[in-house]
């Protein structure tokens, strides 16, 4: 038995309008005209809404990207917060249960032990040891400590309080017999002076100078004292009170009669190349300056050669 089919709405429209296409050319033309404008406007608008939404994204990408953000590092702060609090309650609660349990611990072995525990019995032997026989017993272990195991050492030194370790002794504050002469010999009046201000000190000893260089210093006492030394070492054992002078370290004025006129006898002799005329002079004239200044007649021609 054939069942009548049975047509929608829809379906029927299209049917109405498929036949009446048929039936007029004139109708037909108009309606693919009508369906080719509403494509048009169908793709003009979806073309339009695209170059909208890509106009949107170009002008605030970043934007959107930093909203994200801030809501992924929001909730990845709470997440890690939550954790923290639980963390931290945990924490208290086995904080709390291990107070509980130190407690009982310190109840129970108040109520086992007596009042004064017992003394060891290595402690109670090594302390009714003599100190004589604790001391020969040391030092002859200190004789064989290079073949005891490893770790011997310090189990003695914690079990019965003996250390026999190497004893590292201070070096001797004397000083030795090479400082002391290398002292005298920079103490002595033709290598040192006296600093004419007795108010100068350095490590309560009163200030010296020097009359010379230290390694002409140096020379001069490997020869007189025949010891072979070390320039540093020498000077390491310098007395730290002798040291270089200065013009102003002297205190004095630099007169004549304050320093010392050879100094200056020996610088005419240095000028003879530059003046001739010196060079005559000082043949005539007496070794000691301090004489040749105190003649009226010398000091005058020796101003007279230095002028011209």
């Amino acid at each position: 038995m054939n069942e009548k089919r049975v047509l929608t709405r829809d379906q029927k429209y299209k049917l109405k309008i498929k036949l009446k296409r048929l039936s007029s050319k004139a109708f037909d033309k108009r309606y693919e005209k009508k369906r080719a404008a509403c494509q048009a406007t169908y793709r003009r608008n979806k073309e339009q809404k695209r170059l909208n939404e890509q106009a949107i994204a170009s002008v605030i990408p970043t934007d959107g990207r930093k909203t994200e953000g801030n809501r992924r590092r929001r909730a990845t702060i709470n997440k890690i917060r939550t954790e923290n609090m639980k963390l931290q309650a945990k924490i208290s609660d086995l904080q709390k249960e291990m107070k509980k349990l130190n407690l009982l611990v310190q109840k129970t072995n108040e109520s086992s032990s007596p009042e004064t525990p017992p003394t060891p019995p290595t402690k109670l032997f090594v302390s009714n040891v003599s100190p004589t026989a604790k001391k020969r017993v040391t030092m002859r272990m200190m004789d064989k400590r290079e073949s005891f195991a490893r770790g011997t050492i310090s189990t003695i030194r914690q079990k019965f309080g003996i250390n026999i370790s190497k004893q590292y002794k201070p070096s001797s504050s004397t000083p030795s017999q090479l400082e002391e002469t290398i002292r005298e010999f920079m103490c002595r009046d033709d290598v040192s002076k006296l600093c004419p201000d007795k108010n100068k000190h350095i490590n309560h000893h009163q200030i010296r100078y020097r009359l010379n260089h230290l390694t002409v210093l140096h020379q001069q006492f490997e020869l007189e004292t025949k010891i072979d030394i070390d320039y540093h070492t020498f000077r390491h054992y310098v007395p730290s009170f002798i040291i270089k002078p200065k013009v102003d370290d002297w205190g004095a004025c630099l007169c004549i009669n304050c320093l010392n006129p050879q100094l200056k006898f020996d610088k005419l002799h240095q000028l003879k190349s530059a003046k001739p005329i010196l060079k005559q002079l000082l043949k005539s004239m007496s070794v000691d300056l301090n004489e040749v200044l105190n003649h009226q007649e010398s000091t005058k021609q020796l101003k007279d050669a230095l002028i011209s």
